[in-house]
Protein backbone atom coordinates (compact mmCIF):
# COMPACT_ATOMS: atom_id res chain seq x y z
CA UNK A 1 0.00 0.00 0.00
CA UNK A 2 1.19 3.15 -0.71
CA UNK A 3 0.95 6.22 1.88
CA UNK A 4 -0.69 9.68 0.94
CA UNK A 5 1.63 12.55 1.58
CA UNK A 6 0.16 15.11 3.52
CA UNK A 7 0.98 18.69 1.46
CA UNK A 8 1.97 21.12 3.75
CA UNK A 9 1.74 24.88 2.69
CA UNK A 10 3.91 27.72 4.16
CA UNK A 11 4.08 31.34 3.99
CA UNK A 12 7.32 33.11 4.83
CA UNK A 13 6.11 36.86 5.57
CA UNK A 14 8.90 39.64 5.22
CA UNK A 15 8.80 42.34 8.00
CA UNK A 16 8.72 45.91 7.95
CA UNK A 17 6.61 45.29 4.60
CA UNK A 18 5.19 48.93 3.55
CA UNK A 19 1.98 49.17 1.56
CA UNK A 20 2.88 48.76 -2.16
CA UNK A 21 3.49 51.69 -4.19
CA UNK A 22 2.52 49.58 -7.13
CA UNK A 23 -0.54 49.84 -8.66
CA UNK A 24 -2.32 45.94 -8.23
CA UNK A 25 -4.78 44.87 -10.92
CA UNK A 26 -6.65 42.05 -10.86
CA UNK A 27 -8.16 41.53 -14.49
CA UNK A 28 -9.89 39.16 -15.93
CA UNK A 29 -7.36 36.90 -18.25
CA UNK A 30 -4.39 34.79 -17.74
CA UNK A 31 -1.37 36.45 -18.44
CA UNK A 32 2.04 34.18 -18.85
CA UNK A 33 4.11 36.82 -16.87
CA UNK A 34 4.83 37.45 -12.96
CA UNK A 35 6.09 40.74 -11.99
CA UNK A 36 6.09 44.24 -12.43
CA UNK A 37 4.83 45.87 -15.94
CA UNK A 38 5.02 49.17 -17.46
CA UNK A 39 1.52 49.94 -16.88
CA UNK A 40 1.87 53.82 -17.78
CA UNK A 41 3.16 52.98 -21.30
CA UNK A 42 1.19 49.96 -22.46
CA UNK A 43 -2.85 50.09 -20.45
CA UNK A 44 -3.89 53.42 -20.48
CA UNK A 45 -7.15 53.82 -18.39
CA UNK A 46 -9.57 56.75 -18.60
CA UNK A 47 -12.33 57.46 -16.28
CA UNK A 48 -16.22 57.77 -17.21
CA UNK A 49 -17.54 58.97 -13.89
CA UNK A 50 -16.74 56.10 -11.05
CA UNK A 51 -15.93 53.66 -13.53
CA UNK A 52 -12.57 52.92 -15.50
CA UNK A 53 -11.63 51.65 -18.69
CA UNK A 54 -9.19 50.55 -21.03
CA UNK A 55 -8.86 47.45 -23.01
CA UNK A 56 -6.33 44.84 -22.98
CA UNK A 57 -4.93 42.93 -26.34
CA UNK A 58 -7.95 44.60 -28.05
CA UNK A 59 -10.79 43.74 -25.59
CA UNK A 60 -12.67 46.38 -24.14
CA UNK A 61 -12.28 46.48 -19.97
CA UNK A 62 -13.95 48.21 -17.25
CA UNK A 63 -12.67 48.32 -13.42
CA UNK A 64 -13.86 49.87 -10.07
CA UNK A 65 -10.98 50.47 -7.83
CA UNK A 66 -11.88 48.09 -4.93
CA UNK A 67 -10.63 48.48 -0.86
CA UNK A 68 -9.29 46.14 1.23
CA UNK A 69 -11.46 45.63 4.69
CA UNK A 70 -9.84 47.82 6.95
CA UNK A 71 -8.82 45.11 9.38
CA UNK A 72 -6.87 42.66 6.47
CA UNK A 73 -3.98 43.32 4.46
CA UNK A 74 -3.83 42.08 0.62
CA UNK A 75 -0.93 40.30 -0.23
CA UNK A 76 1.16 39.79 -3.45
CA UNK A 77 2.68 36.13 -3.00
CA UNK A 78 5.31 34.45 -4.94
CA UNK A 79 6.13 30.45 -5.15
CA UNK A 80 9.25 29.88 -4.03
CA UNK A 81 9.80 26.84 -6.17
CA UNK A 82 6.63 26.19 -8.65
CA UNK A 83 5.04 22.85 -8.30
CA UNK A 84 2.82 20.79 -10.24
CA UNK A 85 2.40 18.17 -8.08
CA UNK A 86 -0.39 17.27 -4.95
CA UNK A 87 2.58 15.88 -3.20
CA UNK A 88 4.68 18.24 -2.98
CA UNK A 89 5.32 20.73 0.11
CA UNK A 90 5.03 24.24 -1.33
CA UNK A 91 6.50 27.34 0.13
CA UNK A 92 5.31 31.26 -0.96
CA UNK A 93 7.19 33.96 -0.08
CA UNK A 94 4.89 37.60 0.47
CA UNK A 95 6.63 40.04 -2.01
CA UNK A 96 3.98 43.00 -1.20
CA UNK A 97 1.03 44.55 0.74
CA UNK A 98 -1.75 46.39 -0.31
CA UNK A 99 -4.96 47.93 0.79
CA UNK A 100 -6.75 48.63 -3.00
CA UNK A 101 -6.56 47.49 -6.38
CA UNK A 102 -8.62 47.72 -9.57
CA UNK A 103 -10.82 45.37 -10.32
CA UNK A 104 -11.29 44.48 -13.99
CA UNK A 105 -14.31 42.61 -15.65
CA UNK A 106 -15.13 42.60 -19.48
CA UNK A 107 -17.41 44.62 -21.04
CA UNK A 108 -19.24 45.80 -18.16
CA UNK A 109 -18.08 47.38 -14.77
CA UNK A 110 -17.51 44.89 -11.62
CA UNK A 111 -20.90 44.95 -9.22
CA UNK A 112 -21.73 43.53 -5.76
CA UNK A 113 -22.75 40.14 -7.51
CA UNK A 114 -19.39 38.78 -8.36
CA UNK A 115 -16.75 36.30 -6.87
CA UNK A 116 -14.45 39.25 -5.50
CA UNK A 117 -16.82 41.41 -4.17
CA UNK A 118 -18.74 37.93 -2.10
CA UNK A 119 -15.61 37.10 -0.94
CA UNK A 120 -14.89 40.32 1.03
CA UNK A 121 -18.68 40.24 2.02
CA UNK A 122 -17.82 36.76 3.59
CA UNK A 123 -14.75 38.00 5.90
CA UNK A 124 -17.61 39.79 7.71
CA UNK A 125 -19.45 37.22 7.72
CA UNK A 126 -16.58 35.14 9.14
CA UNK A 127 -15.38 38.02 11.45
CA UNK A 128 -18.93 38.42 13.09
CA UNK A 129 -19.33 34.09 13.42
CA UNK A 130 -15.62 33.92 15.25
CA UNK A 131 -16.29 36.66 17.91
CA UNK A 132 -17.23 36.30 21.01
CA UNK A 133 -20.84 36.19 21.73
CA UNK A 134 -22.09 37.70 25.24
CA UNK A 135 -25.51 37.08 26.75
CA UNK A 136 -27.68 39.95 26.85
CA UNK A 137 -28.78 41.02 30.39
CA UNK A 138 -32.20 40.35 29.96
CA UNK A 139 -32.98 39.00 33.81
CA UNK A 140 -32.65 35.52 33.06
CA UNK A 141 -29.70 33.51 34.01
CA UNK A 142 -27.66 31.67 31.74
Amino acid sequence: MSRKHDQSIQVRLVTNLKDSTNDIQLVPCSIDHNGEAKLDEYFKVEKEGDVLVSSFRGRPLKGLTTNIPSTYKGLVMKESVASNSEETDREFIVQDQFDVFTHWELDHAPTGDNCTKKSFDWLSLADALHSAVLPESNGEKC
